[in-house]
């Protein structure tokens, strides 16, 4: 399978989308504003994979007289704003951006937590470079998923295990449907080999803790992929002894190192 897991209307979704922000806007932002100098003012940008559009509306409120094209399969959910226009496409080397939409480039292009999950990622960073205007920026950002080790701390060794268990079914489920969890180690070397200049990575990484963004996204995900961790293995009992876990001061995990690698096409 190739299809993404979650679903934008699943009734989870907004609690997911929600933590996500929490969590990664804030690097997301000051990435930007640190690669553009904080100067995004009649730019044209292409926010890729929006989902609620927490980026892209931030995009806007940056771009002035710009504009921001945000892409999403279903962009129902992307908040109005003048400088935002949203579409609905599907993302692959076969269907390419709409020549009124893709225009004459992009000053700068961002996805997050996208290139992941498709299986054709190399074919679409060639897209995505041909689709920057000279001296345009590409940021792609990525979890390097775990797949073991998670738990620094827990209440005890029962909860540890109990962690661990799931977290091995959720990457069975997520690679099951195309995910590359060495993705956003390889990205730097694919923008280099693309011709990009000025790459460069920063890693964002930390520990999640009870009541975290990160550990509210997670319960989130397991809210939407509840029957598939059952067919993974897993009780019911477990996933509500999980979801209480979740808010126990004792529990410290890792969470997922979001690889965040820029690249410029040259002038």
């Amino acid at each position: 399978m190739t299809t993404y897991v979650l679903d934008n209307e699943h009734r989870a979704a907004d609690a997911h989308h929600d933590a996500l922000a929490d969590l990664l806007d804030p690097s997301t932002r000051s990435r930007i504003q640190e690669l553009t100098g904080g100067d995004l003012a009649g730019k044209r940008c292409l926010e890729l994979g929006a989902g609620y559009g927490s980026v892209a509306r931030w995009l806007a409120e940056q771009v002035g007289d710009g504009q921001v094209v945000a892409v999403d399969l279903k962009p129902e959910r992307i908040p109005p704003h003048p400088a935002l226009v949203p579409v609905a496409h599907r993302i692959g080397p076969d269907h390419p951006l709409p020549p009124a939409y893709a225009g004459d480039g992009f000053d700068l292009i961002h996805a997050r937590l996208l290139l992941i999950h498709l299986p054709y990622r190399d074919a679409v960073l060639t897209r995505l470079v041909g689709l920057l205007r000279p001296g345009g920026l590409l940021l792609l950002e990525d979890w390097a998923a775990r797949r073991s080790g998670w738990v620094v701390d827990a209440p005890d060794q029962a909860s540890a295990d109990l962690y661990e268990r799931c977290q091995r079914a959720l990457g069975s489920a997520f690679d099951g449907n195309g995910v590359d969890p060495t993705w956003a180690q390889r990205i730097h070397v694919a923008m280099t080999r693309q011709g990009l200049i000025d790459v460069q990575t920063v890693i964002f990484d930390g520990y999640w803790t009870a009541g975290s963004p990160g550990l509210r996204g997670n319960a989130a995900v397991i809210a939407q992929l509840r029957p598939r961790l059952l067919d993974r293995g897993l009780t019911e009992d477990d996933l509500d002894r999980l979801m209480l876990l979740y808010e126990h001061p004792g529990l410290v995990v890792h969470g997922h190192p979001l690889y965040s690698t820029s690249g410029r096409r040259p002038a």
